[in-house]
């Protein structure tokens, strides 16, 4: 999976922990729904597919 313009893939471990990053999160929908949408996928983890 390589990401782009209308594709981005986060890891689990984002959304674990008490440095969860809400505003990079909200960025990229910001980004998405600016554009013409995108797939934001959450739980895949770095070289997975």
């Amino acid at each position: 999976m390589e990401e782009g313009k209308l594709f981005d893939i986060k890891s689990l471990r984002f959304l674990k922990g008490k440095n969860t990053d809400w505003d990079e999160l909200a960025k990229d929908c910001i980004s998405f729904a600016n554009s013409h949408g995108g797939n934001i996928l959450i739980g895949v983890e770095d070289g997975d597919n």
